[in-house]
């Protein structure tokens, strides 16, 4: 289990507690959906009492500058908190979860915008934590979480701590993210097929998926998926290189 990291720029802190009955507990400040999964008893962990001496890096309150994650349960002890992905790896991952969870192959325009919501929430892949293709909340399916900073809410000022769902592969992150828009965002999953991001954007919304700005989340859902589609991402990944 990693220590605390110091400083303001990491500061964040490991918390233990198990899952009552598989639960993931509800988080009603955010609209990231929480469903059941089987889950391993994590293992409480006592931190070091925090530092009273001014000159301390430790007593330092400020809010962290940039997002980072933790491990939180033993369940997930030898995962990586942070897990930072290529656009390529990432396309070719989500092609293959759809086809795993859906059952047949996903359209350019299908994976473009899964692509596109991918690289949205975790920048790029740049602050992709534990393998969570796009924040989604709660525990994995081995009861894995890990604690974030992030930011919510409709102006995205503020730094707050979530619990997300940590992931032991990419492809079991990747299969459980299409298997989320399969069983509570089915109208999204929809859109998804028919490359809508409008219908998509309109229908994680509806659903409580996320707090933020709705029109500033449409602009930048539209814009990637026209990206990936521009770069083709999805040919590159699935076929290595680009056609003539």
């Amino acid at each position: 289990m990693p220590a605390p990291v110091l400083g303001a720029l990491a500061a964040v802190w490991i918390t233990a507690r198990a899952p009552a009955a598989g639960l993931a507990p509800p988080d009603p400040s955010h609209g990231h959906a929480i469903t059941a999964s089987p889950s391993a008893a994590p293992t409480a962990v006592t931190l070091p009492p925090r530092s009273t001496d001014p000159s301390s890096d430790r007593n330092d309150e400020r809010p962290p500058a940039e997002l980072g994650a933790v491990i939180e349960t033993s369940a997930a002890r030898a995962l990586p908190a942070n897990s930072p992905m290529s656009e390529e790896d990432s396309a070719r991952q989500l092609a293959h979860a759809w086809h795993a969870v859906v059952g047949s192959a996903g359209s350019e325009l299908t994976l473009c915008l899964l692509w596109a919501h991918w690289a949205h929430e975790t920048g790029r892949g740049q602050r992709m934590h534990a393998y969570n293709f796009a924040g989604l909340k709660g525990r994995g399916p081995s009861g894995a979480s890990v604690v974030v900073w992030t930011r919510e809410g409709p102006s995205s000022s503020e730094l707050v701590q979530r619990t997300f769902r940590a992931y032991r592969t990419p492809a079991e992150g990747a299969r459980d993210y299409v298997h989320l828009l399969k069983k509570r965002y089915p109208a999204a999953l929809r859109a998804a097929k028919a490359g809508n991001p409008l219908d998509f954007s309109v229908a994680l919304e509806t659903g409580g998926y996320f707090t933020g700005d709705s029109r500033a989340y449409l602009r930048a859902l539209g814009s990637l998926s026209i990206e990936c589609r521009r770069r083709e991402l999805v040919v590159t990944a699935l076929h290595g290189t680009k056609p003539d």
